[in-house]
């Protein structure tokens, strides 16, 4: 896992839409995130917040079958880490309770409305995904890096399979220098990056 403590996140795992949300004017010296991906080697890493219903035709018509793994969040906690990042990041400065109303009618932000956005992929019959839910990742981290890892084929020893969760732990996502986004997103609202 050095590689992954060396080269930015960013770069290993192209975030599709991250122009978009961060907008043209603070992103203007950025590359183009879709050249970007097109670019990397295959197998590649891309990630995004868009519905199964705005991939590419060749996903939704089934030309290409990708292996999609798609991670779902407690609506609960959906609402209050989106009520948050909103405040900080995209300067909400309403309430819980009008976040929590707009959040569930559908009216807050990307990937809003958040139980349509879930139900595209869960209705989409797409058959090269997997579906992990966000709190049994943290529950049972092993057993989803384990389910993750037969999905795409990769097989760990016991040894390997207990360093690759360690490396994923919270403690150790905090301390890798590369993964700071947090403190990049706070640059860029800030106009410092």
């Amino acid at each position: 896992f050095d590689k992954s403590k060396q080269i930015d996140l960013d770069i290993r795992s192209i975030f599709l839409e991250w122009k978009g949300i961060l907008g043209i004017t603070r992103t203007s010296l950025m590359a183009d995130q879709i050249d970007l991906a097109a670019a990397l080697p295959s197998p590649r890493i891309i990630k995004t917040h868009l519905p199964f219903t705005m991939l590419p035709d060749q996903i939704r018509t089934r030309a290409k079958t990708p292996k999609i793994i798609h991670v779902v969040r407690n609506s609960r906690d959906t609402c209050v880490s989106m009520f948050h990042h909103m405040k900080l990041f995209d300067g909400f400065v309403g309430e819980f309770e009008l976040w929590s109303e707009l959040f569930y009618k559908g009216l807050s932000a990307y990937c809003s409305p958040f139980f349509k956005h879930i139900e595209t992929y869960y209705l989409s019959n797409y058959q090269n995904m997997i579906f992990l839910k966000y709190e049994d990742m943290k529950k049972d981290l092993k057993k989803s890096a384990t389910k993750t890892a037969s999905f795409v084929g990769k097989e760990f020893s016991d040894t390997d399979m207990d360093r690759l969760v360690e490396h994923l732990s919270f403690k150790n996502f905090v301390n890798n220098r590369v993964l700071k986004t947090l403190e990049r997103l706070t640059l860029l609202k800030e106009g410092d990056l």
